[in-house]
């Protein structure tokens, strides 16, 4: 498993407020200037007036992805309840930064990294999607999330490098489920030439989430930097939302993933320059951009959905969100671009999402590809990666003549 993010450019007004940002992670992608500029109303193309919710969050003008999606006209209706719990399987999470600290569940967090140990982000990804799926809204302090008053578990599965494995993976799922999350994000994968297929090699894995599942719970996941249409998991797994990138235009970004696999687009990429901006270690702010930024605001509006609407459906809540987008991204953009506002306001469409990219969402055909065992699905960021070199490391504790 590995990070899916790249970091992005510090805005002037960002630095400014903020500590340095932490060391370049993961991916070694860089910005990607935006290409195929089509526009993507605000608001919605009906003719209806709106009521918008105005936070009072002093770096929410430069949060363009949560423009671009309609979140303040979602807002008027919710901001989310504390009730509803999303669970954030990452790298931790900065435990005392003031846009986070006061909703993070550190009493159900929990930490496989360093078992005993609080949930701590040393790597700054885990901080960085925190803030974009429910960073405290209106509080008068930096930025605002997609979830503003829905609460975090904080995960940590994945260490200083951006790298985990397969059986922290499954175990945090099945430890999500049992302690009340609505919610799960994973913003991390294989590398798409893999070539894995979640149910033919991961069995295991598809087991937890079946079991998430079936306690109510939507998972999120981010679908790859690779600009590849084969599959990564666990975004391919079944039930599982593949999010892939778009940039500023509602333009799908150069590095997203556009596999048959992948059900919706999110911002994740770059407008003019900027990527997306959220929480980073040390109590400042900073841009990053990547599948893993995009992710984590369809989990905060996954949230806002179950807190407006929490008699729903793990179905209920992906037919919110599936049939309700803005136009179509492009070809391999799944159902279409997020629209909170829609999302929230309209709820489900159906018992089951109607849109045909949904099938991806409901289960693949299993491939015969061999199982993999926990223990061996293990991997580096793609920037360590070099062609015609093997590189393999292996778990702590574990013998590597077995």
């Amino acid at each position: 498993l590995s990070l899916f993010d790249s970091p992005g450019p510090v805005s002037a007004a960002s630095l400014a407020q903020s500590a340095p940002p932490a060391s370049p992670l993961g991916s070694a992608n860089q910005d990607v200037p935006a290409a195929f500029r089509f526009f993507f109303p605000f608001a919605s193309s009906k003719s209806q007036v709106y009521a918008t919710f105005s936070a009072n969050d002093p770096m929410l003008p430069e949060q363009w992805s949560l423009q671009k999606v309609n979140a303040a006209l979602a807002w008027a209706q919710t901001q989310g309840s504390p009730a509803v719990l999303v669970a954030v399987l990452d790298s931790g999470v900065d435990l005392t930064h003031p846009d986070l600290a006061g909703k993070l569940r550190l009493d159900l967090g929990k930490n496989y990294i360093n078992p005993g140990q609080p949930p701590a982000d040393d790597a700054g990804h885990g901080t960085h999607v925190t803030g974009i799926a429910a960073a405290v809204i209106n509080n008068g302090i930096g930025i605002a999330g997609m979830g503003g008053q829905v609460s975090v578990i904080p995960i940590k599965i994945l260490n200083s490098a951006g790298s985990g494995n397969f059986t922290d993976l499954s175990d945090a799922i099945y430890y999500a489920a049992d302690h009340g999350a609505r919610v799960i994000n994973m913003s991390m994968g294989t590398p798409a030439s893999a070539n894995y297929s979640c149910s033919a090699s991961f069995p295991y894995l598809q087991k937890a989430i079946d079991y998430a599942y079936s306690k109510g719970i939507v998972l999120i996941a981010a679908a790859g930097n690779d600009h590849s249409t084969q599959g990564v998991v666990p975004a391919d797994c079944a039930h599982v939302l593949a999010v892939t990138s778009s940039d500023g235009n509602g333009q799908l970004s150069a590095f997203s993933n556009t596999g048959s696999y992948v059900g919706i687009a999110a911002p994740g990429g770059t407008d003019q320059g900027h990527g997306i901006l959220s929480t980073c270690m040390g109590g400042g702010y900073c841009e990053m951009e990547g599948t893993s930024m995009a992710s984590p605001l369809v989990a905060g509006l996954a949230a806002l959905v179950y807190s407006r609407y929490p008699q729903y459906t793990p179905a209920q809540v992906i037919s919110a969100l599936l049939d309700n987008t803005l136009s179509p991204t492009s070809p391999g953009g799944g159902c279409g671009l997020i629209n909170a506002q829609a999302a929230v306001t309209q709820g489900a469409k159906s018992a089951q999402p109607a849109c045909p990219a949904a099938s991806s969402w409901l289960g693949k055909t299993a491939l015969a590809l061999p199982q993999v065992a926990p223990s061996a699905a293990i991997s580096l960021p793609r920037s360590a990666y070099t062609p015609g070199r093997l590189v393999i490391r292996f778990k702590a504790g574990l013998d590597p003549a077995s």
